[in-house]
Protein backbone atom coordinates (compact mmCIF):
# COMPACT_ATOMS: atom_id res chain seq x y z
CA UNK A 1 0.00 0.00 0.00
CA UNK A 2 1.87 3.40 -1.05
CA UNK A 3 1.45 5.88 1.79
CA UNK A 4 0.04 8.71 -0.71
CA UNK A 5 -3.33 6.93 -0.66
CA UNK A 6 -3.74 7.25 3.68
CA UNK A 7 -1.74 9.76 5.80
CA UNK A 8 -1.46 8.34 9.20
CA UNK A 9 0.41 11.15 10.78
CA UNK A 10 -2.11 13.96 11.37
CA UNK A 11 -2.13 14.12 15.01
CA UNK A 12 1.54 12.99 15.00
CA UNK A 13 2.06 13.19 18.77
CA UNK A 14 -1.10 10.91 19.18
CA UNK A 15 -0.06 8.23 17.12
CA UNK A 16 0.15 5.66 20.05
CA UNK A 17 -3.88 6.14 20.80
CA UNK A 18 -4.85 6.86 17.30
CA UNK A 19 -4.89 6.07 13.88
CA UNK A 20 -5.95 9.25 11.79
CA UNK A 21 -6.06 10.19 7.91
CA UNK A 22 -7.64 11.20 4.87
CA UNK A 23 -7.60 9.17 1.29
CA UNK A 24 -6.82 10.18 -1.99
CA UNK A 25 -7.53 10.06 -5.51
CA UNK A 26 -4.89 7.48 -7.10
CA UNK A 27 -5.44 6.89 -11.11
CA UNK A 28 -4.11 3.24 -10.48
CA UNK A 29 -6.97 2.15 -8.66
CA UNK A 30 -10.43 1.68 -10.11
CA UNK A 31 -12.54 4.93 -9.41
CA UNK A 32 -9.49 6.43 -8.55
CA UNK A 33 -9.88 5.02 -5.21
CA UNK A 34 -13.45 6.66 -4.79
CA UNK A 35 -15.32 5.40 -1.54
CA UNK A 36 -18.73 6.75 -2.32
CA UNK A 37 -21.53 4.76 -2.63
CA UNK A 38 -24.18 6.69 -3.63
CA UNK A 39 -22.95 7.98 -7.00
CA UNK A 40 -23.51 6.48 -10.49
CA UNK A 41 -19.96 4.72 -10.39
CA UNK A 42 -19.96 0.55 -10.25
CA UNK A 43 -20.54 -0.45 -6.67
CA UNK A 44 -18.35 -3.60 -6.93
CA UNK A 45 -15.69 -1.17 -7.97
CA UNK A 46 -16.33 0.89 -4.97
CA UNK A 47 -16.95 -2.03 -2.75
CA UNK A 48 -13.25 -3.30 -3.67
CA UNK A 49 -11.82 0.30 -2.86
CA UNK A 50 -13.20 -0.26 0.82
CA UNK A 51 -11.79 -3.21 1.05
CA UNK A 52 -8.43 -2.22 0.59
CA UNK A 53 -8.74 0.59 3.19
CA UNK A 54 -10.44 -1.91 5.50
CA UNK A 55 -7.45 -4.41 5.63
CA UNK A 56 -4.98 -1.42 5.96
CA UNK A 57 -6.66 -0.29 9.02
CA UNK A 58 -7.14 -3.60 9.92
CA UNK A 59 -3.38 -3.84 9.86
CA UNK A 60 -3.54 -0.88 11.91
CA UNK A 61 -5.72 -2.56 15.09
CA UNK A 62 -9.12 -1.22 13.69
CA UNK A 63 -12.07 -3.53 13.62
CA UNK A 64 -14.65 -1.71 12.58
CA UNK A 65 -15.49 1.01 10.07
CA UNK A 66 -18.45 3.56 10.47
CA UNK A 67 -19.74 6.30 8.63
CA UNK A 68 -23.34 8.50 7.86
CA UNK A 69 -25.24 8.62 5.17
CA UNK A 70 -24.84 12.83 4.72
CA UNK A 71 -27.30 15.52 3.92
CA UNK A 72 -25.63 18.89 4.66
CA UNK A 73 -27.66 19.08 7.78
CA UNK A 74 -26.06 19.93 11.14
CA UNK A 75 -26.90 16.16 13.03
CA UNK A 76 -24.54 14.67 14.77
CA UNK A 77 -24.39 10.78 14.81
CA UNK A 78 -22.70 9.49 18.42
CA UNK A 79 -21.67 5.84 17.99
CA UNK A 80 -22.18 4.40 21.14
CA UNK A 81 -21.15 0.04 20.08
CA UNK A 82 -18.02 -0.57 18.58
CA UNK A 83 -19.70 -1.92 15.67
CA UNK A 84 -19.15 -1.49 11.42
CA UNK A 85 -21.75 0.89 10.07
CA UNK A 86 -22.25 2.10 6.79
CA UNK A 87 -19.45 0.15 5.26
CA UNK A 88 -20.37 -2.88 3.26
CA UNK A 89 -24.25 -1.48 2.24
CA UNK A 90 -25.40 2.44 2.06
CA UNK A 91 -28.34 1.50 3.60
CA UNK A 92 -26.61 0.51 6.73
CA UNK A 93 -25.79 4.03 6.85
CA UNK A 94 -27.26 6.49 9.64
CA UNK A 95 -29.34 8.75 7.27
CA UNK A 96 -29.32 12.67 7.77
CA UNK A 97 -26.18 13.22 9.67
CA UNK A 98 -22.98 15.08 8.39
CA UNK A 99 -20.83 14.19 11.86
CA UNK A 100 -20.13 10.92 13.30
CA UNK A 101 -18.81 11.40 16.99
CA UNK A 102 -17.92 7.68 19.29
CA UNK A 103 -15.24 6.71 22.29
CA UNK A 104 -15.25 2.78 21.38
CA UNK A 105 -11.61 1.98 20.50
CA UNK A 106 -10.85 -0.18 17.19
CA UNK A 107 -13.67 1.31 15.23
CA UNK A 108 -13.13 4.00 13.21
CA UNK A 109 -15.71 6.93 11.86
CA UNK A 110 -15.33 8.55 9.06
CA UNK A 111 -16.90 10.88 6.36
CA UNK A 112 -16.89 11.21 2.21
CA UNK A 113 -16.07 14.75 0.83
CA UNK A 114 -15.50 15.54 -2.62
CA UNK A 115 -15.49 19.64 -2.63
CA UNK A 116 -16.41 19.91 0.78
CA UNK A 117 -14.48 20.10 3.99
CA UNK A 118 -13.87 17.14 6.19
CA UNK A 119 -12.94 18.09 9.61
CA UNK A 120 -11.61 15.29 12.08
CA UNK A 121 -11.76 16.35 16.08
CA UNK A 122 -9.53 14.34 18.79
CA UNK A 123 -10.06 14.71 22.51
CA UNK A 124 -6.96 12.68 24.06
CA UNK A 125 -8.28 13.12 27.73
CA UNK A 126 -11.44 11.87 26.89
CA UNK A 127 -10.58 9.45 24.46
CA UNK A 128 -13.25 10.90 22.11
CA UNK A 129 -13.14 10.99 18.25
CA UNK A 130 -15.47 12.86 15.69
CA UNK A 131 -15.35 13.05 11.77
CA UNK A 132 -17.33 16.04 10.08
CA UNK A 133 -18.85 16.71 6.70
CA UNK A 134 -18.40 20.69 5.94
CA UNK A 135 -20.23 21.75 3.18
CA UNK A 136 -21.72 25.51 2.88
CA UNK A 137 -24.92 24.37 4.15
CA UNK A 138 -23.57 22.80 6.54
CA UNK A 139 -21.34 25.28 7.28
CA UNK A 140 -23.49 27.77 7.57
CA UNK A 141 -25.67 25.78 9.85
CA UNK A 142 -22.77 25.23 12.60
CA UNK A 143 -22.18 21.82 11.96
CA UNK A 144 -19.14 22.19 13.76
CA UNK A 145 -20.25 24.19 16.94
CA UNK A 146 -22.80 21.19 17.32
CA UNK A 147 -20.52 18.87 17.24
CA UNK A 148 -17.89 20.20 19.31
CA UNK A 149 -21.19 20.72 22.01
CA UNK A 150 -22.21 17.00 21.55
CA UNK A 151 -18.49 16.01 22.50
CA UNK A 152 -19.00 18.46 25.21
CA UNK A 153 -22.87 17.08 26.48
CA UNK A 154 -22.12 13.05 26.10
CA UNK A 155 -18.09 12.67 26.92
CA UNK A 156 -17.80 15.63 29.20
CA UNK A 157 -15.17 16.85 26.74
CA UNK A 158 -13.20 20.37 27.01
CA UNK A 159 -12.85 22.33 23.82
CA UNK A 160 -9.37 23.66 25.12
CA UNK A 161 -8.45 19.98 25.23
CA UNK A 162 -9.29 18.80 21.46
CA UNK A 163 -7.15 18.78 18.75
CA UNK A 164 -8.33 19.51 14.83
CA UNK A 165 -7.50 18.80 11.59
CA UNK A 166 -8.81 20.62 8.61
CA UNK A 167 -8.20 17.76 5.45
CA UNK A 168 -7.99 18.79 1.97
CA UNK A 169 -11.24 20.42 0.24
CA UNK A 170 -12.12 23.27 -2.02
CA UNK A 171 -10.64 26.53 -1.30
CA UNK A 172 -10.87 30.67 -2.27
CA UNK A 173 -9.26 29.79 -5.58
CA UNK A 174 -11.59 28.55 -6.71
CA UNK A 175 -15.03 28.07 -4.66
CA UNK A 176 -17.03 30.51 -6.54
CA UNK A 177 -20.76 31.25 -4.77
CA UNK A 178 -23.47 33.60 -5.05
CA UNK A 179 -23.98 36.72 -3.86
CA UNK A 180 -26.62 35.27 -1.20
CA UNK A 181 -24.27 32.00 -0.08
CA UNK A 182 -21.54 34.91 0.42
CA UNK A 183 -23.56 37.02 2.85
CA UNK A 184 -24.42 34.03 4.67
CA UNK A 185 -20.36 34.38 5.76
CA UNK A 186 -20.34 37.82 6.25
CA UNK A 187 -18.52 37.51 9.30
CA UNK A 188 -15.64 36.07 8.55
CA UNK A 189 -14.30 38.48 6.17
CA UNK A 190 -11.20 37.01 6.08
CA UNK A 191 -12.29 34.01 4.46
CA UNK A 192 -14.29 35.36 1.60
CA UNK A 193 -12.86 37.54 -1.83
CA UNK A 194 -14.89 39.94 -4.59
CA UNK A 195 -14.10 39.74 -7.95
CA UNK A 196 -16.20 42.03 -10.14
CA UNK A 197 -19.42 40.59 -9.55
CA UNK A 198 -17.91 37.30 -8.59
CA UNK A 199 -17.87 35.79 -4.93
CA UNK A 200 -15.25 33.11 -3.76
CA UNK A 201 -15.11 31.47 -0.38
CA UNK A 202 -12.71 29.76 1.63
CA UNK A 203 -14.76 26.74 3.68
CA UNK A 204 -11.38 25.93 5.48
CA UNK A 205 -10.74 28.98 6.62
CA UNK A 206 -14.41 29.48 7.63
CA UNK A 207 -14.55 26.16 9.60
CA UNK A 208 -11.10 27.29 11.25
CA UNK A 209 -12.10 30.43 12.67
CA UNK A 210 -15.38 28.86 14.13
CA UNK A 211 -13.07 26.34 15.53
CA UNK A 212 -11.36 29.10 17.05
CA UNK A 213 -15.08 31.01 18.25
CA UNK A 214 -15.18 27.57 19.92
CA UNK A 215 -12.51 27.95 21.84
CA UNK A 216 -10.29 25.32 20.31
CA UNK A 217 -6.64 26.69 21.12
CA UNK A 218 -4.97 27.98 17.67
CA UNK A 219 -1.82 25.66 18.12
CA UNK A 220 -4.14 22.86 18.01
CA UNK A 221 -5.95 23.21 14.86
CA UNK A 222 -4.05 21.67 11.62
Amino acid sequence: MKHEIVDFDIFERFCTQIVAGTTVKNSSMSCEFSMALHTSQDTKQIAANREVLKELLKSRGIEHIASVFQSHEDRVFVLKQSRQLGWETLESAPYGYDAIITDKESVAVGVLTADCVPILLYDPKKRVIAAIHAGWRSTDKKIVQKTLKKMQQVYGSSAKEINAYIAPAIDICCYEVDNAVAENFISFKDCIKKEQDRYYISLPCINKNELIRCGLQKRNIK
